[in-house]
């Protein structure tokens, strides 16, 4: 088994979200491999860093190359990573989609699947309220 930059990969076998740039989710089950998150992410594969480290209850995969490829930024993965814990405030350059995973060799639980898809729901609320205010 490969390595990534910020260590090994998750376990084969996990629930996880991918989060597009068009602000659009999938839940999907598959076994997390280098080769199977650079496929869904169609890139290098890479860990963002968590202000716990490995001891946080989520991981982050992005496209390292993302910006350099030029990918559409990602605000709704950066918004579901605030409120995750990560330290976005300062800078999370997500470019492409992001896949948001367990941690430990652990999927996703259903709370935390039910507690991204409330934050995707937040999200995706604010964007229309904020485009209906325009008119």
């Amino acid at each position: 088994m490969s390595t990534t930059l910020f260590g090994p990969p998750p376990p084969a076998g996990m629930d996880a979200i991918v989060i597009y740039p068009n602000i659009t989710k999938e839940l999907f089950q598959f076994e997390f491999d280098d080769d199977s998150i650079s496929k869904r992410l169609k890139g290098y594969l890479t860990t963002y860093p968590h202000p716990k480290g490995w001891k946080s209850e989520v991981t982050v995969f992005v496209d390292d190359e993302g910006l350099l490829k030029n990918l559409p930024p990602n605000p709704l993965a950066v918004y579901v990573m605030i409120h995750l814990g990560y330290a976005c405030r300062v800078s999370c350059d997500v470019s492409g989609p992001a896949i948001i995973a367990g941690q430990d060799g652990k999927g996703l639980t259903k709370k935390q699947v039910s507690m991204i898809q409330d934050l995707i729901k937040e999200y995706q609320l604010f964007i229309w309220e904020s485009a209906q205010n325009k008119n």
